[in-house]
């Protein structure tokens, strides 16, 4: 399933666990249903692997493990002690292919990256108006290093809206980015 998004206002809501979060449309690439993830061993804990799509090779995120959501009912994963039994129940995941920019340190986008994210099911685009933006209430955290950069109320439900650039950890993407380069460079020889 293809769409195209257009509107900065608008946002994708998705399931993780029993919570909901959201992310800006823009951001967004593609909707698809997963397929087969090659599993690649010596990555961190939330890249799931990789896969094929429309002729390229992208990272599988897995948005349980990064964020540390319990996956239906199990713990949350937190480090590489994953094991490849976790991997068996992909089938009934979305991935959600989206862009993620990587700044440098002028904040400035030095590079952007497809990646794909895993998520348990999409729930629905909405609009959302600037003033509907609630920041998070003080949790004795950094506000400006989380990956949460607000909420909102859709209904009855609270959804948690995602920074996609703070999500993934400039480190997090340098991995991603050598997996990607030695993909490509393993794709000459296949």
């Amino acid at each position: 399933m293809k769409t195209e998004f257009t509107s900065s206002s608008s946002y994708l809501s998705f399931k993780l666990g029993e919570e909901m979060f959201a992310i800006n449309v823009l951001r967004v690439n593609k909707i698809v249903q997963i397929g087969k993830v090659t599993y690649t061993p010596h990555t961190p804990a939330c890249i799931r692997g990789i896969i094929h799509l429309d002729g390229a090779t992208l990272s599988v995120i897995d948005l349980h493990v990064k964020l540390a959501i319990p996956v239906m009912g199990k713990p949350a994963i937190h480090e590489p002690a994953i094991k490849k039994s976790d991997f068996d129940s992909l089938e009934n995941n979305c991935l959600t292919v989206v862009t993620v920019h990587y700044l440098a340190a002028n904040n400035k986008i030095k590079q952007n990256y497809t990646i794909g994210v895993l998520v348990d099911s999409v729930v629905e685009v909405f609009d959302l108006a600037e003033d509907q933006i609630k920041p998070l209430p003080d949790l004795g955290i950094d506000l400006n290093a989380t990956p949460i950069k607000g909420t909102c109320q859709v209904g009855k439900e609270l959804i948690l809206l995602l920074d996609t650039d703070k999500v993934f950890s400039p480190t997090q993407l340098s991995t991603v980015s050598d997996l990607d380069l030695l993909l490509s460079h393993l794709e000459d020889f296949l």
